[in-house]
């Protein structure tokens, strides 16, 4: 029931929160800051910046940063006062420094930030462009004491749990800065909502199953975008090409007609040759065995990252979206990209949050075991 809960949260973070701070707080249109007054008490919060007008009735919006840029990303700080919680939502990529971001895959040690935020990042790696966004977004917190001030002594919130979440980008950055904040709140919850499929290292991936839930819907690609998944890719696709045995253009052109699954075999069988009929000794052939030696090197030097935590995967059984089934799946489940014409529509948060509101996942609703 939580991660259909939350789910609204890393939805509305995207739009609906601004649009409320504009509209019913007095923030200013060119402003990227919601802050009440340090002299504010908790009382007229409840009053004033109830999120009521959206359909969160029982939700308090106490702080939220609008401002994109390389490091840091939009996010807001929700007094939940139904589960009581304070939610950390984080918004997922819309801009071109969100995508600079998403592509900056490449591990990156956690040693420093371990031993600043108090856990062992000894030998432990993580995804460098979120891992630059979790930490403007825990110095954000920090800088303007949002968390202090919730869990002070005179807060009627310093009973809530923490939960972080996000779709997206925005759910990378949600593991990883549970990651720094759990050292204070080792009681935290994630909900990370189709994210990144480079996260953490295997080891880590694992103990991160103590706090963190990932949902994937479907084919979709985001969790699937890790660097080894994009290099198989790659190499399908070129071994594909060394198969046709028409003029190219033809065959762009005939993939570019719809065909019927029923001449699907007959088609591919007028256009390609077999593998072992490929001509291994033509000029194309070697630069690609130099090239893939190249890359082979490489990639043995370097870590692989993947989705961290728990994962619930979302499995369309009837094809027409009616019917979803969850079961907990594996991280090594999403080893390769899932070419299909749903892989991007199921990155789509608004039908995400309908879908597990749906599945009313409770005692008698639960995620089956593979």
């Amino acid at each position: 029931k939580e991660v259909a809960h939350y789910s609204i949260y890393a939805e509305y973070v995207y739009w609906h929160f601004r649009l409320v701070a504009i509209e019913h707080f007095a923030l200013g249109k060119e402003e990227t800051r919601f802050l009440p007054s340090s002299d504010t008490t908790w009382d007229p919060i409840r009053e004033k910046f109830s999120l009521t007008s959206i359909g969160l009735d029982e939700s308090l919006l106490v702080y939220a940063s609008f401002h994109s840029g390389l490091a840091s990303t939009p996010y807001a700080v929700i007094v939940d006062e139904v589960k009581e919680t304070v939610v950390i939502a984080i918004r997922g990529t819309i801009s071109m420094e969100d995508w600079v971001i998403d592509l900056q895959y490449v591990p990156s040690p956690l040693d420093k930030v371990g031993d600043i935020c108090g856990f062992d990042g000894k030998g432990r790696l993580c995804h460098k462009g979120v891992l630059t966004r979790a930490k403007w977004l825990y110095n954000d917190l920090k800088k303007y004491r949002i968390l202090k001030q919730l869990y002070a002594e005179d807060s009627p919130y310093k009973e809530h749990n923490l939960v972080v979440v996000g779709h997206s980008l925005g759910g990378g950055c949600a593991q990883v800065l549970s990651l720094l904040l759990r050292p204070s709140f080792p009681g935290l919850k994630c909900y990370a909502y189709e994210p990144p499929g480079c996260i953490f290292d295997d080891e880590f991936c694992s103990k991160s199953k103590e706090w963190i839930t990932s949902i994937v819907r479907g084919d979709d690609v985001v969790p699937r975008l890790t660097q080894p998944n994009l290099e198989s890719l790659r190499d399908e696709f070129f071994d594909v090409t060394a198969q046709i045995k028409v003029p190219k253009i033809k065959a762009f052109y005939d993939v570019k007609t719809p065909c019927p699954d029923s001449q699907l075999v007959s088609r591919n069988a007028n256009m390609l040759c077999k593998k072992a009929q490929i001509d291994r000794e033509t000029s194309f052939s070697e630069k690609l065995r130099v090239f893939r030696n190249e890359r082979a090197d490489k990639n043995r030097e370097s870590t692989k990252l993947y989705i961290a935590g728990k994962i619930i995967h979302l499995v369309d059984t009837t094809g027409d979206e009616t019917k979803y089934v969850p079961y907990w799946a594996s991280r090594y489940e999403f080893n390769q990209v899932v070419l299909s014409n749903k892989m991007l529509s199921d990155h789509s948060v608004p039908p995400l949050v309908q879908i597990l509101k749906n599945l009313k996942l409770d005692e008698t609703h639960e995620v089956l075991v593979q």
